[in-house]
């Protein structure tokens, strides 16, 4: 299949994601003429995080946030920092496994999807990567593999339906067909091909 470049476009792409780079807090100060400087008060905390401290560096905490928001890779590094006298250790064990076993989940969909999309099953990949955002819904990878597959699809539709009209307009009746059928295969939302194929048996006076 020839590449096909994006038709669409995620901004959550990029966005916070496991990969995305960790807060950076940033100083400055204003020189004046005399020599000395002003410190500017202190950054409001980002959104969500906690005023206290303490909190905010409690690796539980912040795992536990972190996989509630759907952050599984950093969770699980999170939990791998709580010490085994915290006294949520046994929750952010338990958290630690679910986490574990999300990442696992969304692994196999993925490794179905590939094995479908090798086997030109581009619907079926469609299927098991959209399975697999569901359950990791903030992994960019993932995303990228099913906006890949979406445009797959569109192209492989595109073609057999642009075929099917060169077919039609030199009177090759059979070869439109076919080409219009394997478009609304690859793509069975695709209205274009479905549109033609009734036309094309209507003038052929036979039922669809």
């Amino acid at each position: 299949m020839m590449p096909v470049s994006s038709k669409r476009s995620n901004p959550e792409l990029q966005k916070r994601g496991d990969s995305a780079p960790a807060w950076i807090a940033l100083s400055f100060c204003l020189v004046l003429a005399v020599g000395g400087c002003i410190h500017p008060a202190p950054a409001p905390p980002p959104p969500n995080l906690p005023e206290q401290g303490p909190e905010r560096r409690d690796p539980y905490v912040q795992g536990v946030r972190n996989y509630r928001e759907g952050f599984f890779e950093s969770a699980i590094r999170e939990f791998k920092r709580v010490p085994t006298d915290h006294p949520h250790y046994k929750q952010s064990q338990n958290y630690l496994e679910k986490a574990a076993e999300k990442i696992m989940e969304a692994g196999r969909r993925v490794n179905d999807a590939l094995a479908m999309k090798s086997k030109g099953d581009f619907l079926e990949a469609k299927k098991q990567l959209e399975a697999a955002v569901e359950i990791y819904p903030r992994n960019r990878n993932i995303q990228a593999l099913l906006q890949a597959v979406e445009e797959d699809i569109d192209a492989t539709a595109d073609y057999y339906y642009e075929n099917g009209m060169k077919e039609l307009e030199q009177k090759h009746m059979e070869q439109a067909k076919e080409s219009f059928h394997a478009a609304i295969k690859t793509d069975p939302e695709d209205d274009r091909a479905s549109g033609m194929l009734v036309k094309v048996y209507l003038e052929e006076g036979n039922a669809f």
